[in-house]
């Protein structure tokens, strides 16, 4: 999980074929109406985000049920502050970054920055 732009997919996708595991680009699990609101230069709302960040989950949730391992993306460009917990729910084998909100957080607490 992070920005647009931070490498996500090329790290992904490197890790993925070094380790042998499935990569599913995150984008790919939007919504036809969230692909269409996106086209139109329309901003995604939280509650755009949900189903998305559901189907991840799901297919998070599917690959663990069956002993597999995978990489996937997802961007979190405005997504909803709680978006990791979502995905971390899918199950134990989740992990997430630390996304943008709490990464510039963290960086406007670091003295003399």
């Amino acid at each position: 999980m992070g920005v647009s732009g931070s490498g996500k997919s090329t790290v992904a996708k490197g890790l993925s074929t070094v380790l042998g595991w499935e990569f599913a680009e995150g984008d790919a699990f939007h919504p036809e109406a969230n692909v269409a609101k996106m086209r139109s230069g329309t901003p995604l709302t939280d509650e755009d985000r949900w189903p998305w960040l559901g189907a991840i989950g799901e297919w998070i949730s599917a690959k663990e049920a069956r002993g597999e391992s995978a990489v996937v993306t997802c961007s979190e460009c405005g997504a909803p502050l709680d978006a990791q917990d979502a995905l971390a729910q899918a199950g134990p084998g989740a992990r997430t970054g630390p996304g943008t909100r709490r990464l510039t957080a963290l960086l406007a607490a670091r003295a003399g920055r």
